[in-house]
């Protein structure tokens, strides 16, 4: 099967595979000038000239010392170096001759008894036992000694005022004016600060028991509508498990 195209359809073909074309070589171009990072030319040229003017400073004038070549500069301050012999003979090192090994040894029975109890070292540790049992017996001692204490306590509370109950009066006088008469009781706000201490001694007893005998303190003061003091003190005896059968 055949087709044929008209004239006007083969000039619009050849139109646009030109426009391709020219697409393609615009923008391989573009790429190529894109990747391209080297300088640009005149650029290099300005460098090559301006590295070629002299600078118009006097160097001779502010420089401190003579002018000289690199050469000369060097070798005026090269540095010799000098080489250490560390080397030393071999005899310097034995300054004491050695002693030749001893093949044997005679010991009295004196002597052998003297150095078996000087290495054995369950003699060491049981030469300190008693130590060891003497800080035992001091601490079970030290649990029947006097413990003096005391204590400290402080605080201050601020208490808003709250709502309270509905209540009723009810009077012993039937011509009270407050009989029968229905009221709402408020907590006022108030201040309180409160003190506890409490010093003393316990005294352990040879039995298990204990024995405590203290002072305590209290101080409280309210503040606020109806300001109050009061102050407690006191002292207090207490015998605990002193007494055990059996």
């Amino acid at each position: 099967m055949r087709y044929f195209l008209l004239p006007v359809a083969l000039q619009f073909l050849r139109c646009c595979r030109s426009t391709v074309i020219s697409s393609v070589f615009f923008l391989l171009s573009g790429c190529v000038s894109y990747f391209n990072t080297s300088p640009k030319p005149e650029l290099t040229e300005k460098v090559v000239q301006r590295l070629k003017t002299e600078e118009k400073l006097p160097l001779a004038r502010l420089s401190k010392s003579t002018p000289q070549t690199l050469d000369a500069a060097i070798a005026e301050n090269e540095v010799g170096y000098t080489t250490l012999d560390l080397s030393l003979p071999s005899s310097s090192f034995l300054t004491t001759p050695l002693k030749p090994p001893e093949t044997n040894r005679q010991l009295s029975i004196a002597e052998a008894r003297a150095m078996a109890l000087s290495n054995n070292l369950d003699l060491k540790i049981a030469l300190i036992e008693p130590s060891i049992a003497a800080t035992y017996v001091g601490e079970e001692q030290a649990k029947f000694d006097d413990l003096i204490f005391a204590n400290v306590k402080y605080s201050n509370k601020d208490t808003p005022k709250l709502d309270g109950d509905v209540v009723s009066f009810t009077s012993v006088n039937a011509n009270s004016p407050l009989n029968n008469d229905v009221a709402k009781l408020n907590i006022l706000a108030q201040s309180t600060e409160q003190l506890d201490f409490e010093s003393g001694v316990v005294i352990p007893l040879r039995t298990g028991g204990k024995v405590t005998i203290s002072t305590p303190f209290n101080s409280k003061l309210t503040d606020r509508h109806v300001p109050s003091e009061q102050y407690l003190a006191g002292m207090r005896f207490s015998i605990r498990g002193c007494c055990h059968f059996t």
